[in-house]
C-alpha cells in the first residue's frame, strides 16, 4: 500500500509540476502574444494614418481647378483680340472649385453677348458684372466685368 500511496503522490506532484510548467509557458505566451499585439496595433495605426491622408490628398485633387487648363478654356471661348481684350484677370479657389474674374474692352455689343454664350457650360457659371460705355481705349468703346465660376469635373 506504501508503494501504491508513493505512486499516487508522484503522480499528484507530477501532475502538479506540469501544470506549473504549462501555466508559466502559456503566461510566457501570453506576453509574447500582448507584445505583438502593441507592434501590430502601432502599425494599424501608422497605416490608418496613412490611408486617410491618402484620402484625403484624393479628395484634394479631385476637387482642385487645374488653372493652366481653365486658362486654355477661357483663351478659346473669349472673342478674338480684334473684338475684344482683357485688362484685368485674377483667379482663385473657392470652396466648390475655382473663379475666375476679368475685366476688358470690347468694340461692340455683339462681342459681349457672343463672350458671354460662349463662357457658359456644364462645368462653367458666368455672372456678368457690369457693362458700360469706355473712353479708354479709341478701337475698344465698350467695357465689361465678369466672373466666371468654375466647377471641376472629377478626375480619373
Amino acid at each position: 500500500m506504501r508503494l501504491g500511496g508513493l505512486g499516487v503522490v508522484v503522480l499528484v506532484a507530477g501532475m502538479f509540476g506540469y501544470g506549473w510548467y504549462e501555466a508559466g509557458r502559456l503566461d510566457d505566451e501570453i506576453e509574447r502574444t500582448k507584445a505583438e499585439l502593441k507592434m501590430w496595433e502601432a502599425r494599424a495605426s501608422q497605416a490608418g494614418k496613412i490611408q486617410k491622408a491618402a484620402g484625403d490628398i484624393q479628395a484634394w485633387q479631385a476637387g482642385d481647378t487645374v488653372w493652366l487648363d481653365e486658362f486654355r478654356w477661357l483663351s478659346d471661348k473669349l472673342p478674338s483680340a480684334k473684338d475684344a481684350m482683357l485688362t484685368q484677370l485674377q483667379a482663385g479657389a473657392t470652396p466648390k472649385g475655382g473663379e475666375i474674374r476679368f475685366e476688358g474692352l470690347a468694340r461692340s455689343v455683339d462681342a459681349i453677348k457672343t463672350m458671354e454664350q460662349n463662357l457658359r457650360d456644364e462645368t462653367h457659371r458666368l455672372i456678368g458684372k457690369d457693362t458700360g460705355e469706355s473712353a479708354a481705349h479709341k478701337d475698344y468703346t465698350l467695357r465689361f466685368s465678369s466672373s466666371v465660376y468654375v466647377t471641376p469635373e472629377p478626375r480619373r
